[in-house]
């Protein structure tokens, strides 16, 4: 089976993660909220106004009314709903920094376990597999001429089988880590990136 290729060097993974990852993207907008939220709770420190007017019918009375409710009383709450939201916009910041580092952490881990099985595929397709199969087909041709018995084919068969078995693990490893990058990503990694289309 072919397998896909990755269009994206290491630096624009771990880039692509932190832009496009829906909990970090999340995580931002939470910030954005919580700092609206401190803006909000420091407005309730202005005074309120308040100014009416009115006259009667006949236009014989006029009156014109101002209030002003000033949170004398309420400085307290008003403080420690303050910190409170500061507390939280604290607590949502050190969450995305964990979240982020996490997320490198992992992307990193996946290109590495990448990387790792592609050297080794490649390994095996241009060198142990082709050998493999070359000592096949000579014990085969061997123990038709009587060379070799039966148990060295039979041998030789199944260490083809159990190389070929490894090829099989590794690819499903590699698929497994590309499709966990692909979700962390929100992209599909074998198409290059927008603006590049070599592929490097």
């Amino acid at each position: 089976a072919d397998l896909r290729s990755l269009a994206y060097n290491d630096d624009e993974l771990v880039s692509l993660a932190a832009k496009q990852n829906p909990e970090l993207i999340a995580l931002a907008d939470e910030i954005r909220g919580r700092h609206e939220g401190i803006r909000l709770a420091e407005l309730q420190y202005i005074p309120d106004f308040n100014l009416s007017a009115g006259t009667d019918l006949l236009g014989i009375t006029q009156s014109v009314i101002g209030q002003a409710t000033i949170p004398f009383f309420r400085y307290e709450a008003l403080n420690a709903a303050i910190a409170q939201a500061q507390a939280n916009l604290r607590i949502s910041q050190a969450m995305r920094r964990q979240t982020a580092n996490d997320l490198a952490s992992q992307v990193i881990g996946d290109i590495a376990i990448i990387r790792d099985a592609d050297r080794q595929l490649d390994l095996f397709a241009h060198a142990i597999l082709p050998r493999a199969r070359q000592a096949v087909d000579l014990d085969r041709s061997a123990y038709e001429t009587g060379h070799v018995t039966l148990l060295d084919l039979l041998d030789d068969q199944r260490s083809l089988i159990a190389i070929e078995r490894l090829v099989a693990n590794l690819q499903i490893i590699r698929e497994k880590q590309l499709t966990g990058l692909e979700s962390i990503t929100i992209s599909d990694l074998a198409q290059p990136p927008s603006g590049r289309q070599d592929g490097h």
